[in-house]
């Protein structure tokens, strides 16, 4: 994945998020931050309409495809409000890898924003935020009111850091080094025999749809594996197994908060169970919204239930 696009309502927090996460992936290799003030003045004294934006488009995308090209990862910073710019948009991204990020908070703190940087007309904030397109779709959002840039920025990294994909026959030794694990298992089942491994790689993994994924982290190192799947009619179970090297690192935060939008994008509630002891499990549900809903087959359980909420707010 080589691109990253912040799409948010104006004075959501993108550009700063944006420098702070062009800090973080620096050492990743060269990042360029594409922004959409770069090629349209900005005024507290004339409003920006959606045609003038549509006119600075093709030369935004052209930076875009050619910064690609150039092997740089690429932060684009935009506020979209019509089909036709995010079509634009996805047409020079089209062959590249791209994590969707929507970036906002509410209403009145993008008003009080707006009135405290002083550089913006008026009323863009608002109108940005009713006109913001798409609405739903995205890989991640961001709630600039609750993270700070560096929070932010910190788990958009993580994510950009792993890939999601399919059990495969490969995966047995990195995963049987991952259930064998004492610690790992502490509140899951006795370790796993390399037989007991095997059956659960053939079981879970090719199922249709798969009841587990696995997850690589930036060098492509197996790291575990993340839990989606359904859990009643109107819910799926999401969750994760992670060796103990990408403990501490953000990964199940991130793991988190991609499953959280798969299930929004699919209409569905999300739930986690976890063993009562489970310390860290059970922050990262409630620290993500979710309401602890009582007990069941020994585990707690925990739900967020997931509307079509205003960008930016979460039922």
């Amino acid at each position: 994945m080589n691109a990253i696009l912040l799409n948010g309502p104006s004075s959501a927090g993108k550009s700063t998020i944006a420098r702070e996460l062009r800090a973080r992936l620096d050492a990743r290799g060269p990042v360029r931050v594409i922004a959409l003030d770069d090629y349209l003045p900005m005024s507290p004294d004339e409003p920006v309409w959606e045609d003038d934006v549509f006119d600075v488009t093709p030369a935004m995308c052209a930076d875009i495809a050619a910064a690609l090209q150039r092997g740089c990862c690429v932060i684009i910073d935009h506020a979209i409000t019509s089909a036709r710019i995010y079509a634009a948009l996805c047409a020079a991204l089209a062959p590249h890898g791209c994590l969707k990020v929507l970036v906002s908070c509410g209403a009145e703190q993008l008003l009080a924003r707006e009135r405290a940087r002083g550089d913006r007309y008026p009323g863009s904030a608002e109108a940005s935020l009713r006109c913001l397109y798409p609405r739903e779709g995205y890989d991640l959002r961001i709630d600039s009111g609750a993270l700070s840039p560096g929070e932010a920025a910190a788990l958009i990294a993580a994510c950009m850091g792993l890939t999601v994909r399919a059990m495969r026959e490969g995966d047995l030794e990195p995963l049987h080094a991952l259930l064998s694990d004492p610690e790992v298992m502490r509140y899951l089942e006795p370790p796993f025999t390399r037989a007991r491994t095997a059956e659960f790689l053939r079981d879970a993994g090719p199922a249709e749809p798969p009841l587990v994924y696995a997850v690589d982290d930036a060098a492509g190192r197996f790291i575990g594996y993340a839990i989606y799947h359904g859990y009643d009619a109107r819910s799926v179970e999401i969750g994760w197994v992670l060796m103990r090297s990408a403990w501490g690192r953000g990964c199940a935060q991130a793991l988190t908060a991609l499953m959280i939008e798969r299930a929004r994008r699919e209409g569905k509630d999300a739930v986690i169970e976890c063993a009562p002891g489970q310390a860290v499990s059970a922050h990262i549900a409630r620290k993500n919204g979710f309401a602890y809903r009582g007990r069941a087959d020994g585990c707690d359980v925990y739900r967020l239930a997931l509307g079509h909420a205003e960008p930016g707010r979460q039922e």
